[in-house]
This record gives structure tokens, sequence and C-alpha cells, in this order.
């Protein structure tokens, strides 16, 4: 919470606590359109996440994307079906361990 706080005063970062407690949302400052970055708490799937801020990235083929994280040397990390949430997701790790969430960009 302290380092949400951090960004909330830093950057403008408007945020937002999950009714369970298990995810700390940022947005822009209005509050609105989609999350800048997620912490979750690593339960269940979310086990193999470190708990870091999660940079949302959108991508037009998150299919294609995750094959190509793989391909580089990354790894997938957590992949949701789009089955269970809109927009799909996939949590990678790059070679040099940064982690981040490429998310499925809405078509237009």
């Amino acid at each position: 919470r302290l380092l949400a706080e951090c960004y909330r005063t830093v950057i403008g970062w408007a945020i937002r606590d999950s009714a369970d407690g298990s995810l700390l949302e940022c947005r822009s400052a209005s509050g609105e359109g989609s999350p800048i970055a997620r912490i979750r708490s690593a339960e269940g799937a979310w086990g193999a996440v470190p708990a870091v801020w999660l940079l949302h990235l959108p991508v037009g083929d998150l299919e294609a994307r995750t094959r190509a994280a793989r391909g580089a040397v990354g790894a997938v990390l957590l992949n949701v079906d789009p089955s269970d949430v809109s927009p799909a997701y996939a949590v990678v790790r790059d070679p040099v361990g940064a982690v981040t969430v490429l998310r499925q960009a809405p078509s237009r």
C-alpha cells in the first residue's frame, strides 16, 4: 500500500482496492479507463507471478504475442483464458526478468 501511495502522490494515479483485498489497481488521475498497473496477492494461479507492479500493454493478437514471448527466451507466467475474462491477458517475463501483462486490445 505504501508503494501505491507513493505513485498516487508522485504521478497522480487513482488507487483502488478490490473488495476482497487481493488486488490493488492504479488508473489515471480521473480513475477512468483501463488500469495502468496492478498488484495482486500471490494466490492460486497468481503464485508464479512476483508481487511487483505489472504494467499492462495492449497487443493486437494476444496469442501471437505470447508465442513471441516464449520464442524470445522469455516465459509466460500466467495465460488467462479469454472465456474466463475480457479482455484476455497473459503475464510474461522477459529475458532479464521484467514482468508485464500483455492485454488483448479491443478490436476496432
